[in-house]
């Protein structure tokens, strides 16, 4: 029932959650396009010295066989990449849907073309492999998860792998170059070593790119309960409430606190508050608007406030009503509180009351959006595990503030007589 009657709110929750999504994609994939743009410019310059730095030494034919392939490789790197950009910009609708699959395309290109760039420039002896560390980098700031890190990171070693072992076993014709003996190409402790040291270092970037994904997401993670954490909370609603002035769209905030939770603490121990706590918090993200399938996004936002209060912010939501003292039945975020207490309360022997309050219908900022809220929330505590909407109307305080100012205006009036 309570998700037929915000239906519409998750629509349009929805289309936020994709916007913000996009916005945050793009940002990724332009700076990914942009350190490609950097990259092979500079092989390019590089590739230009050495074609040039060849001429002392061999003739123009040797050095062009040499040269050929690998600017072949930057160009249509560069044409795939200029197709990727415009692509974005040109066909947005296209690149959301599935822009997971785009993303692990562009990587297996990247890794193909780093591979074909080892090859044409000697095989094991080429400083290129050095390109793999940097496309483990790129993975790790395009991936959504640290599954897709690890799993993806492991390509280009599987690439280099089947280059050094095709090559050593003459399956692929090896490319020799100026200024190094072939005889290395041939040698298996020297190809063994580099083997090893290109998958250590590897190896080594794909858990430093999964080390960054931990730290970026314990950053904005309450660490006991899972939840957002209070720093992130302050951050989204302070977005959502000024997107909801922008747009003229209602925002919701719950307060949640469990009920003497300090005596629950004294009778049975921290431990078992603990689990009490992560009990909520399980409760609490079972109940809110989310998807789960990628993109994966959150819709309503679920912190852990400080202590045993928690808070969810629910955009595009009315407070709603109670059923109790109104004819009308119970509504907006009023039937997630009810389910919320009930579903608690039915888990374990906690239970936990509710304040509810709502922009712009009982407040007109943050600050006084988490006021108004917290006093509903002390009205709830002095009956315990029940739910209490906020009492504060501000078209009422904005009348007072009229009438008040219209009194100081006739006071100087008379003053001036």
């Amino acid at each position: 029932m309570f998700k037929l009657l915000r239906g519409a709110a998750d629509e349009e929750a929805t289309l936020r959650a994709q916007t913000g999504l996009k916005v945050q994609a793009e940002q990724r994939l332009l700076l990914v396009i942009k350190s490609r743009w950097i990259v092979l410019g500079l092989l390019f310059v590089y590739g230009l010295i050495t074609t040039f730095s060849y001429y002392k030494f061999y003739s123009f034919s040797a050095v062009l066989k040499i040269s050929t392939m690998p600017l072949l490789v930057l160009l249509a790197t560069a044409l795939c990449n200029t197709a990727y950009h415009l692509s974005w910009h040109l066909l947005p609708d296209t690149w959301l849907p599935r822009i997971k699959y785009f993303i692990r395309t562009q990587l297996i290109v990247d890794t193909l073309v780093a591979t074909l760039l080892i090859h044409f420039t000697g095989g094991v002896i080429s400083w290129f492999w050095t390109l793999y560390v940097l496309l483990i980098i790129e993975y790790s700031h395009l991936m959504p998860n640290l599954k897709d890190i690890l799993v993806n990171g492991s390509i280009p070693l599987f690439f280099y792998t089947i280059l050094v072992t095709s090559e050593y076993f003459n399956l692929i014709h090896s490319v020799h170059m100026p200024f190094t003996p072939h005889s290395l190409q041939t040698q298996p402790t020297y190809v063994l070593i580099v083997w090893f040291w290109v998958c250590f270092l590897n190896i080594a970037a794909i858990f430093i790119g999964a080390l960054i994904q931990i730290k970026e997401k314990q950053a904005i993670k309450d660490g006991l309960t899972g939840l957002y954490s209070r720093r992130f909370f302050d951050y989204i609603l302070t977005s959502e409430v000024e997107r909801a002035k922008r747009f003229s769209r209602p925002i919701t905030l719950l307060m949640i606190d469990i009920d003497n939770f300090k005596e629950y603490n004294d009778s049975f121990g921290h431990l078992e508050g603990d689990k009490a706590l992560k009990l909520v918090g399980r409760i609490l993200s079972s109940n809110i608007r989310s998807r789960r399938i990628h993109p994966a996004y959150d819709i309503d936002i679920a912190c852990r406030f400080g202590g045993e209060e928690f808070a969810i912010i629910l955009p595009e939501t009315q407070s709603g009503n109670h059923r109790k003292g109104n004819k009308a039945p119970a509504s907006g975020a009023v039937i997630l509180a009810n389910k919320l207490r009930k579903q608690i309360k039915s888990s374990t022997s906690i239970t936990v009351s509710i304040g509810i309050a709502t922009f712009p219908d009982h407040c007109c900022d943050v600050r006084s959006i988490i006021l108004a809220a917290d006093k509903a929330l002390y009205r709830a505590k002095q009956i315990k595990d029940c739910v209490e909407i906020s009492t504060t109307s501000l078209k009422k305080k904005q009348s007072i503030t009229v009438v008040n100012i219209k009194k100081a205006d006739s006071r100087k009036k008379l003053r001036s007589l």
